[in-house]
């Protein structure tokens, strides 16, 4: 798509420029709408820029991305970093999967609980270790 929608107005990769430039200068609550009208315009950067509000908790209020209202208040919010990212990676870009999947990764193994890890994680690499081992032994 060309990065431009009218009902959001403007062009959606120089809106994701000018939000980074605006959180670079510590005016997020400017930064966090132009992310918004570049989400809006189908531009992943936008997205990407918003978890990060919502991971750190910025307090910038209500901020609405095609027609849905999400609030970013001064608590960090994994939830909406997570939703952000996730519909992010959706977009279907080369650049979206690899720019918005990796942190999301990160983000889901930095935040996974240690009862997960003991009653997900490690009884599954046990089954794929012992079908491993066995399919090994099977093929001597």
């Amino acid at each position: 798509s060309s990065g431009i929608n009218a009902e959001y107005g403007g062009y959606g990769p120089s809106q994701a420029i000018t939000a980074n430039n605006l959180w670079k200068r510590g005016r997020f609550y400017d930064a966090a709408r132009m992310y918004a009208r570049a989400a809006s315009n189908h531009v992943e950067e936008g997205l990407f820029g918003l978890g990060y509000l919502a991971r750190d908790g910025v307090p910038v209020g209500t901020v609405t991305i095609n027609s849905t209202a999400h609030y970013f208040g001064p608590q960090p919010n994994r939830t909406l970093t997570r939703v952000l990212w996730t519909e992010c990676v959706y977009m279907g870009a080369d650049p979206a999967v690899i720019g918005c999947g990796v942190p999301l990764l990160l983000e889901l193994i930095r935040t996974i609980s240690l009862s997960a890890v003991f009653s997900v994680v490690v009884p599954a690499l046990v089954v794929v270790s012992t079908l491993a081992y066995g399919l090994s032994r099977g093929n001597q």
